[in-house]
């Protein structure tokens, strides 16, 4: 490589240089995803609630559908028990 393929920076323009490139990298992602106005933080506000709401009717649902299934292996257990006294009766 030759000296010209190289730039010298101070620390300090290598910060101030990367913190500007950071901030325009995050502004232009929030822009690609409709984050970028007044609004975004009720848009983020929103959006947790709904996921908040979401893993509540998850968490029913499973405890719901575990219940259903307890309760069907119980019926089940007792229609066969049932089923052999009446045989055996």
């Amino acid at each position: 490589m030759k000296n010209d393929d190289y730039v010298l920076i101070s620390r300090s323009a290598l910060e101030e240089a990367l913190e500007r490139a950071s901030e325009q990298g995050a502004t232009k992602a929030l822009r690609m995803v409709g984050l970028h106005d007044e609004s975004a933080t009720q848009d983020i506000r929103d959006l947790r609630n709904l996921l908040d709401g979401f893993r509540v009717a998850k968490t029913a649902a499973i405890k719901t559908i575990a219940t259903w299934v307890t309760g069907g292996f119980l019926a089940i257990i007792m229609a066969s028990i049932a089923a052999r006294a009446w045989i055996n009766g």
